[in-house]
């Protein structure tokens, strides 16, 4: 069933980090775009990174930050799924 979601659907995550749910949609066939924050650029670059280790040139790493209007997210293509991991981000690490 999974490998069917991902060849039918678009898929954007969100706060990637290094990317690993939107890798492996990618390579099982799903149109993917990655973001975090763009405040991030080194998270950005790690990303950006992983999908070229993985040789994934079509896959789209953008920048967008919450609550920050963004050009990025108007031309975001509409997407049927969102995949989102560590969703809640502690600075303290407690």
């Amino acid at each position: 069933m999974w490998l069917t979601v991902c060849y039918i659907y678009c898929n954007v995550q969100l706060g990637c980090g290094t990317a690993l749910p939107g890798i492996v949609a990618a390579k099982l066939g799903a149109k993917v775009t990655l973001s975090d924050s763009e405040d991030l650029p080194l998270c950005l670059q790690q990303a950006k990174q992983s999908c070229s280790a993985n040789k994934l040139s079509e896959v789209k790493v953008i920048g967008i930050t919450w609550g920050v209007y963004s050009p990025a997210v108007m031309n975001l293509s509409p997407v049927d799924i969102i995949l989102g991991s560590d969703c809640f981000y502690d600075t303290k690490g407690n």
